[in-house]
């Protein structure tokens, strides 16, 4: 009877550890060498991905802005706590900019609008440069700003570096 209790028991936790068959479909962060941005339900954005494919993991968003830029047409997705600027580049969109505007969602290592700026440079450390309004990160072609007022966050921005004429 015992040795049944420990093999019911061995079973259990194994069924307890699976994830498998929650229905979430869950996005793993790899090193791309840009920084990434993990959304509440699970889709991990990166700037300079492909927004259709984003779009179809994000689902329907709030609102979309369209403007023409120099180099053809932009859009904007708007969604919870999140917009997503986008850059044209043969036939498709890509993501430009990826703004965080609430406090309800954060960055991958748990930073968000309202933290102490302090927090920042904890989380993220000291190798940013100073941009004038807040902290800039640059990791690849992509950059991760945090602009403060008062030592508080006040806005976080994952940025794709490309040429600069695409929004002037």
């Amino acid at each position: 009877i015992a040795i049944f209790m420990f093999i019911l028991c061995i079973f259990g936790m194994v069924a307890c550890g699976s994830d498998e068959g929650t229905g979430e479909e869950t996005f793993e962060i790899t090193d791309n060498g840009l920084f990434a941005y993990r959304h509440a339900n699970g889709v991990i954005i990166h700037p300079h991905d492909s927004m259709r494919q984003i779009s179809e993991a994000m689902g329907e968003e709030k609102e979309r802005r369209e403007s023409n830029g120099a180099s053809g047409r932009t859009l904007t997705y708007i969604y919870d706590g999140l917009r997503i600027v986008t850059y044209p580049d043969k036939n498709a969109n890509y993501i430009y900019q990826i703004i965080l505007t609430d406090t309800t969602v954060s960055t991958v290592k748990g930073i968000k609008i309202g933290d102490p700026i302090e927090k920042v440079v904890e989380v993220y450390g000291d190798d940013f440069t100073y941009s004038g309004s807040g902290y800039k990160y640059t990791k690849g072609l992509s950059n991760l700003l945090f602009t403060y007022t008062n030592g508080i966050v006040s806005s976080i921005q994952y940025t794709a570096i490309i040429n600069d004429s695409l929004f002037e």
